[in-house]
């Protein structure tokens, strides 16, 4: 159960009603906003012959974002095993057809970063936004747990007829490094970039061109490289000849989504030559006890529901009691987005794309390092 004590509990009643509240303000602009389509359709054919297709879509929030109001847990759990079968079932060459899911390879580069990009404020809470960027320097993977069953990699590709399996080099390879027409660098000094979130940086098959990423890396000391990884076994092994006890301008997550997966990689990751270190626990798909793994230098943890149209569903007791965990060890606490369905007081949400980030922060629970403080 999620403790409070009582420096928490205005910040608790502060974010008690943030999904609910939100629900009903959908409800409402839905249905003004179909009144007003009501009567411009009738003066207007054309508009007329969409309606449907518009309602549907103003309605999807209003009717289908809450899926059960029971109080126990069998509904949501129920909701989600018949998710996962059906994913599963699925898992080879199916298209979604849902609109929450991303359009063209463009969008979805901007969404991949979405969940991530505001943990900056997490590490260094009183400093000024860096400029960002998003650096994919190859392109696919393959999956290796529970985790990855609705890889949105894998979703987007195949929207676009690619096999998300095959791994290729990126004609970006030498972003970090690129020059202006001036001479100067493309990205500036003092950026934050996102390294490989259209794979593992770790992949074992971009063994022949991750030596050329490290140089760079160290060419670009003063910007601030931020990767994850599934497959933190293999870091040791990946490492330049010249890290030591790591690079001061990579910071390196290690991405859990159970208790079976954060036992069996953080226990690695907490023994290799990192700086600076996060851990990610996303998509969040069962309770986590981070407690044995919260020393060692760990600065920040994440948190992130799935998204998708078959994502399984995320618990809003889950994250809280993450959060507990981080309060008592001291370590920072972010909660990025609920993901596509989510529980919070025994009800079951459908959460659309656009909300997911925007409730995980409304909900008001971060935390910064070393302090009970919320983050705005």
């Amino acid at each position: 159960m999620h403790r409070l004590d009582s420096s928490d509990m205005d910040s608790h009643k502060a974010e008690s009603s943030f999904l609910d509240s939100d629900i009903s303000s959908a409800s409402s602009s839905a249905h003004n906003a179909s009144a007003t389509k009501n009567t411009n359709a009738t003066k207007n054919p054309s508009l007329a012959k969409s309606r449907t297709t518009i309602e549907s879509t103003l309605f999807t929030f209003d009717k289908d974002c809450l899926i059960s109001t029971q109080n126990n847990t069998s509904s949501a759990s129920n909701f989600a095993s018949n998710s996962a079968r059906h994913a599963l079932k699925h898992a080879s060459g199916s298209v979604s057809s849902n609109a929450l899911l991303m359009a063209d390879s463009a969008s979805a580069r901007e969404s991949t970063l979405e969940s991530t990009h505001t943990l900056d404020s997490a590490f260094a809470p009183n400093s000024a936004p860096a400029p960002e960027f998003s650096y994919n320097p190859w392109h696919g993977c393959t999956r290796i747990s529970e985790g990855c069953q609705n890889c949105f990699i894998y979703t987007i590709d195949s929207i676009h007829g690619k096999d998300a399996s095959i791994l290729r080099r990126n004609k970006n390879f030498a972003l970090p490094i690129a020059r202006t027409r001036q001479g100067g660098y493309k990205i500036p000094s003092g950026a934050i970039i996102w390294l490989c979130f259209s794979s593992d940086f770790l992949l074992k098959g971009a063994d022949m061109w991750r030596d050329e990423v490290w140089a760079m890396i160290r060419e670009r000391r003063d910007c601030t490289f931020i990767f994850f990884t599934k497959r933190i076994a293999r870091l040791e092994s990946c490492l330049p000849s010249d890290w030591g006890e790591g690079y001061e301008n990579v910071i390196i997550g290690c991405s859990v989504e159970n208790q079976k997966r954060a036992d069996e990689r953080l226990s690695v990751f907490l023994r290799l030559p990192i700086k600076r270190r996060y851990i990610i626990a996303a998509p969040l798909i069962a309770p986590l006890d981070l407690r044995a793994y919260l020393g060692g230098g760990v600065e920040l943890v994440s948190v992130g529901g799935e998204s998708g149209r078959d994502a399984r569903a995320c618990r809003y007791e889950w994250v809280l009691d993450i959060r507990e965990q981080c309060r008592e060890a001291g370590v920072a606490f972010h909660f990025h987005q609920l993901g596509a369905r989510f529980v919070k007081d025994g009800k079951l949400y459908k959460i659309p794309k656009h909300l997911s980030r925007q409730q995980a922060q409304k909900a008001g629970i971060n935390l910064a390092r070393n302090s009970r403080d919320i983050l705005v």
